[in-house]
């Protein structure tokens, strides 16, 4: 579309008209997004204006932080006999060494026991806890080796190995300005 076309249905202002943007209204005619000049004519802003339904307004203008997954993979660990522990640690080389602190990271763990499938998103799947006492556990944490981050996996066998192994997913996000 070019500045003076006739905008298509569905949208108040076509490029070149209006402030300078493009935005999309729901049915209502309430506008939903803006992409363009954001601010006003006064201070002007470019970039994207997303809003939903309830009134919240996200913005992407390249100073809005958010996360950004810098890194991401897949561990596995097989439970190890009763009354040991066992780690899968993979350094994450790519990130560079540097770190003071491991960055943030969203785990999503699971484990497979004889097709019950448990998943989480927290740290830690537990057995259930029988008199007080954890008979398994698999936890994931992050830690730094010479300034690198290290994604670990930990399965536990307390009072019994469940026979299993377990898994987890995770991504390594940054804030970053888009």
């Amino acid at each position: 579309m070019k500045a003076g076309d006739a905008p298509p249905a569905g949208l108040l202002s076509a490029p070149g008209t209006g402030q300078g943007g493009l935005t999309v209204a729901d049915a209502a005619g309430s506008t939903r997004v803006t992409l363009g000049m954001i601010g006003t004519v006064d201070a002007p802003s470019y970039g994207l204006r997303v809003v939903s339904s309830d009134g919240t307004t996200v913005i992407i203008d390249g100073s809005s932080n958010m996360f950004k997954i810098i890194a991401s993979g897949t561990q596995t660990q097989a439970f190890p006999a009763a009354g040991n522990a066992s780690t899968n640690s993979v350094t994450l080389t790519a990130l560079g060494a540097g770190y003071s602190l491991p960055p943030a990271c969203l785990w999503s763990a699971a484990y497979d026991n004889s097709g019950t499938n448990i998943r989480t998103s927290g740290l830690v799947i537990v057995s259930a806890l029988g008199a007080g006492t954890i008979s398994w556990r698999a936890y994931t944490y992050l830690s730094l080796s010479a300034g690198q981050v290290v994604a670990n996996l930990v399965a536990e066998s307390n009072l019994l190995n469940p026979g299993t192994t377990a898994a987890c997913r995770y991504y390594i996000l940054q804030e970053a300005g888009i």
